[in-house]
């Protein structure tokens, strides 16, 4: 079958299996990022530039100087890419002059670009020991961007190697070295590794939320084709999953992209993911385009990886549209490149095909011998599919013959591959429910920051506002049995202990009235904050479906349901991360280094359309260099609450200050607005939660309290101190206080 065979020419090394973990600019186990685009330049180079000119340079600069050793280097580099065994040689003429010169840091340099060239030309014991001689003097010098790419490229050969815990260890020394440094480009490649890395490991919600980060990164440095890589990547993780058209709109973006920066390499990968998409999807036609366009580059630049990829791909594509003659051309073509570099998957694929060719001419024992080498060695590669689909072949042909007792045998193998791929697939979709978890965060957080669209687009917001609600209405369910069981549980729990425990009868009454105010204030949270919204929003869907509301007056209520929409989704993310506290009290937070810089412009962004209806002004006096070690979702929660606050009660056309400031071994974030302010007892009920707090914001935003408590048990959950001061009329100011990173 095309779509089994194409997935094992994914992940598949239809070229040689060496060069595919090296170049890692083809796919494995489900798109590894091109992560030889990751390694640093040697100062003073470009990443693109024309090698011919390097090349005049060298020619007529004459003197042996440490200049001419980074030429060499950059050159050297240049070359990995095309010719790593030109690349190995020109890095040991720079190591050499280095060594002569005393030039420490050349040296190191050298050997970090010639450790690519080895790993490229197989020779990956070699790569590891230049590596590591490259990072002991990296070390010596404190050079810190050096060490960062080192021990990137040395997680690469250990992720091949099949080491998958010391990769990860490696990737995140990698990325520890390139967040001090503020590398944001390394920090972006880095966890585009960790995610593949996590698909390695078959974990792939965090495959996914890696990949998401590392794209995130690189849409704001704006490289082209850095973007156009994550796509790529994401674009494979979705082929894992079988889902191709997710995988067809992240490969034509990435195209796209590549076309823009005119990057010919990307260009074609882009079409080979592309062809391969189509090809599992049965459009032979569209797929031989991809391939040809994909071959055609491959030629250009002596790409043989993807040379082979498109020869063995198109000889699938004119085997199943009925053209067997240019079909097997294409796959001698493809088996002459992996052959010559030993690609046991390569070969099994290309003699698979080969031997389906001639089983469709009718030469039976021709089909069988070139079956039972591709068998053999799809064996060595472990690859399910293939091993199962040419065992079902083989059983098939062994029956025309009338071999049975030997189909048999064939039959009872490709059943138990089969039972195998079943029992994967359905472990990959428990995994799938996690991963569209992150997805939904990403794209709510998107939502909040798109500007309106054209009234010709009004009918897909509609559907999107009805979607959303659904998903609403799930969560808002799910909320109440949750709700419903913690409470149940607790007023169970401590009705036994009145029973045992008559000496503090008191201390558990005065405990279970607080939970009944709980429980009585988060249902009138749920029927007054919640119910309006969604009644008001089934009133209109109804009037849409029964023709009664036209486009007009729909673009009238528009604002207003965005304006609902957003307190509900504040409100249940509050719920949500309440109630996991109530329910998990044991639970650690994930602490990292979190810039608060960084954490505070991206809350503000979430806001920035209602800051600008209400005319706001924003004024930040944030050090860039202040961090804090905290958990990041939490801090991000604190953040969005008391900014939503000091939003929710400040007037029309004023202004709210943010600073931060260093206080002896933390570091204190202070938001102050000047709205309506509080009044004593106000301020004493702040953060008890059966308190009547509910206070109505400036334009009559509605609020529950929930957020606030929520604040401060996340602040002091994280080692922190929360305070706040505030006078009726005046305006409040909130800080928080960390401990500096």
């Amino acid at each position: 079958m095309a779509n089994d065979n194409m997935r094992n020419l994914i992940p598949f090394q239809v070229v040689s299996e060496m060069r595919v973990q090296k170049q890692r600019s083809n796919f494995r186990g489900g798109m590894f990022a091109l992560l030889i685009s990751l390694i640093f330049l040697p100062d003073g180079f470009a990443q693109r530039f024309q090698v011919d000119s390097i090349n005049a340079i060298i020619k007529n600069h004459q003197k042996e100087d440490k200049k001419k050793v980074d030429l060499l280097t950059g050159v050297a580099f240049y070359y990995c890419h095309t010719r790593p065994d030109s690349a190995v040689i020109i890095s040991e003429n720079a190591y050499k002059l280095a060594v002569r010169l005393g030039y420490k840091k050349g040296e190191a340099d050298a050997l970090k670009i010639g450790a690519i060239g080895q790993y490229l030309t197989s020779a990956v014991n070699e790569a590891v020991e230049s590596n590591n001689k490259a990072l002991k003097m990296y070390q010596e010098l404190g050079e810190l961007k050096g060490q960062g790419a080192v021990l990137n490229n040395l997680a690469m050969i250990y992720q091949d190697r099949g080491d998958l815990p010391a990769a990860l260890a490696l990737y995140n020394k990698s990325i520890v070295i390139r967040s001090k440094l503020k590398d944001m480009k390394g920090v972006g490649d880095s966890y585009n590794n960790i995610g593949n890395l996590n698909l390695d490991l078959n974990n792939y919600p965090a495959a996914l939320e890696n990949l998401l980060k590392g794209l995130e990164i690189r849409k704001k440095l704006k490289n082209k084709s850095d973007i156009g890589n994550s796509y790529i990547n994401i674009a494979g993780f979705y082929l894992v999953f079988y889902n191709y058209d997710e995988a067809n709109v992240n490969a034509l973006k990435a195209l796209e992209l590549y076309k823009d920066d005119g990057n010919s390499d990307g260009i074609c990968q882009a079409n080979v993911v592309l062809g391969i998409i189509s090809l599992n999807k049965k459009d032979w036609e569209r797929s031989i385009e991809y391939f040809k366009v994909g071959m055609q580059l491959s030629l250009d630049m002596k790409n043989d990886n993807n040379l082979s990829l498109c020869y063995v791909n198109l000889g699938q594509c004119y085997t199943e549209s009925g053209d067997l003659k240019l079909a097997e051309e294409y796959f001698i073509k493809g088996l002459k490149i992996v052959e010559h570099y030993q690609d046991k998957m390569g070969i099994a694929a290309a003699k698979k095909g080969m031997a389906a060719i001639e089983l469709k001419r009718g030469k039976i024992n021709e089909a069988i011998n070139l079956f039972e080498e591709a068998y053999a060695l799809a064996i060595t590669t472990g690859r399910k599919e293939m091993i199962g689909e040419i065992s079902e072949a083989l059983a098939g042909a062994y029956e025309k013959t009338g071999k049975e007792a030997k189909a048999l045998i064939y039959y009872r193998k490709a059943l138990l591959y089969k039972d195998s791929l079943n029992a994967d697939k359905t472990s990959k979709r428990i995994q799938e429910l996690q991963f569209n978890h992150i997805l939904e965060k990403k794209q709510s957080e998107i939502a909040l920051l798109l500007k309106d669209k054209k009234i010709k687009e009004f009918s897909l917001d509609r559907q999107s506002i009805i979607s959303k609600s659904l998903l609403v209405g799930v969560l808002l369910l799910t909320i109440i049995v949750v709700l419903l069981f913690f409470n149940i549980r607790k007023v169970s729990q401590f009705n036994k202990k009145i029973e045992q425990q008559k000496s503090i009868l008191e201390k558990q009454a005065f405990q279970l009235n607080q939970l009944n105010l709980e429980k009585d204030k988060l249902f009138s949270v749920l029927s007054h904050d919640l119910k309006g919204p969604f009644a008001s929003l089934v009133s209109i869907v109804d009037l849409m479906e029964e023709g009664e509301l036209t486009d007009e007056e729909f673009i009238e209520l528009k604002e207003k349901f965005k304006h609902q929409l957003r307190s509900v989704n504040l409100l249940l993310d509050n719920l949500l991360n309440w109630s996991r506290l109530q329910i998990d009290k044991g639970f650690n937070p994930r602490m990292s280094i979190v810039n608060v810089a960084d954490a505070v412009n991206q809350s503000e962004r979430v806001y920035r359309e209602i800051i600008e209806k209400k005319n706001l002004t924003i004024e930040k006096k944030i050090d860039a260099s202040h961090q804090i070690n905290v958990d990041p979702d939490h801090m991000e929660i604190v953040i969005r609450n008391i900014l939503s606050n000091a939003i929710k009660f400040s007037q029309i056309n004023e202004a709210i200050h943010i600073s931060s400031e260093t206080s002896g071994s933390n570091i204190k974030l202070r938001v102050r607005d000047f709205g309506i302010g509080m009044s004593t007892e106000q301020l004493s009920q702040l953060f008890e939660f059966g308190a009547e707090k509910n206070r109505v914001g400036t334009k009559g935003e509605k609020g529950n309290g929930i957020g606030l408590i929520l604040c401060k048990e996340f602040v002091e959950l994280n080692g922190g101190i929360l305070t706040v001061t505030s006078t009726l009329n005046e305006g409040t100011e909130f800080t928080v206080s960390f401990p500096a990173a």
